[in-house]
């Protein structure tokens, strides 16, 4: 018979929903080492789930991230588990193959790597060294002062060193690169990530601003009208504390090349979408969103998550509301001219190579 779920010993006395962040940046990215603790924490992933908690183990770039949402009760349990399979997994967790994922979901799932250019280097497989060379910082919302005490007992059985200094958000290098993740698909997909030029509060209320004056008017014109295929969509991305704007198309009939230069094109006209917006209606409407009846628990901790990332402290839904107001048709158009001059830098991320006939200010990756 299975284990008793340990999580599901004690009734809950309360409903209270938390978060919880812990990321480790190792000297390079461990694939491999990765997917043996992904499999590690399959278990306590289901016995979490049933307690009301949600556990996902992510690798991105150079990191590692432990989250979790849900139900605060059984939480600080459930981390303590966590920090202890992942320090002593089992010698049979053998992570299964990953079944394969229609092109612009491979995209979506590689895109951090390509972003902050992080190819995996000698690969370790020694565990404890890894662990040993690694830095963490943490992140909680949604506990009690009280709960407090517990959360730092448990962090002192983290692996690695506490990063002291603030995180710093990836920096940005103006231009445009292009990075290939082959696919054997017969559909070709392409994703273009711009981020905004600075990690302001500003500058991601513009960005916000400009991913909600575009969303709607990039699927009439892609989808719609130039009927280039089923999965079309824009929005905003944040990657390592980074916003970013997202434009992504997958086609059966298009290549690579011509869906590049159909975002290209709707990217190079946005100025002019711009001047022709109720500017003043759409702030209002925006802001509506980070009312916190209007978010989710998880949306906002994941925005306060990304917030920490970029060294902002506070509530980051109402300093992007204040950032909001002060925003008009003039300072937005100024933010859409960074845009479509890439002073941000745009990363194309597609599953095909770059062809000839398409100008890159940077080299291929």
């Amino acid at each position: 018979m299975p284990a008793p779920n340990p999580f599901l010993d004690t009734a809950l006395t309360n409903s209270d929903e938390a978060a919880f962040y812990l990321r480790w940046e190792l000297p390079s990215p461990q694939p491999a080492l990765w997917r043996m603790l992904n499999a590690e924490l399959k278990p306590l992933t289901e016995d979490a789930r049933q307690a009301g908690v949600t556990l996902t183990f992510s690798a991105y770039g150079p990191y590692w991230q432990l989250q979790l949402n849900g139900l605060r009760e059984p939480m600080v349990a459930v981390i303590e588990h966590a920090l202890h399979r992942l320090q002593h997994p089992e010698p049979a967790s053998l992570a299964g193959d990953e079944p394969e994922l229609i092109p612009i979901r491979q995209l979506l799932k590689q895109l951090a790597d390509h972003y902050l250019r992080s190819e995996p280097q000698l690969t370790v497989g020694d565990l404890p060294s890894v662990w040993a060379a690694s830095r963490w910082i943490s992140f909680a919302s949604g506990f009690s002062a009280a709960s407090q005490p517990l959360i730092d007992a448990t962090l002192n059985a983290a692996p690695g060193v506490r990063q002291t200094d603030s995180p710093k958000p990836p920096a940005t290098f103006p231009g445009k690169r292009w990075a290939t993740e082959a696919s054997s698909s017969s559909e070709d997909a392409v994703l273009v990530f711009c981020p905004a030029l600075t990690a302001s509060i500003e500058d991601g209320a513009a960005w916000r601003l400009l991913a909600h004056v575009s969303q709607a008017l990039f699927y009439q014109r892609l989808r719609v009208e130039l009927q280039l295929g089923y999965a079309v969509f824009s929005g905003i991305r944040q990657i390592n504390g980074r916003t970013g704007l997202l434009f992504g198309v997958q086609s059966p009939s298009c290549d690579a090349g011509q869906l590049f230069q159909h975002i290209e094109t709707f990217i190079g006209r946005l100025p002019e979408r711009v001047r022709d917006a109720d500017v003043s209606e759409q702030i209002k409407a925006l802001s509506a969103q980070f009312e916190p009846s209007s978010m989710p628990d998880q949306q906002q901790a994941d925005m306060q998550w990304q917030a920490h990332l970029a060294g902002h402290q506070g509530s980051h839904s109402q300093a992007l509301q204040r950032a909001l107001s002060n925003l008009d048709t003039h300072s937005l158009l100024t933010a859409t001219e960074q845009l479509t001059n890439a002073t941000g830098g745009w990363l194309i991320v597609a599953n095909r190579p770059a062809n000839a006939a398409i100008p890159l200010s940077l080299p291929e990756l």
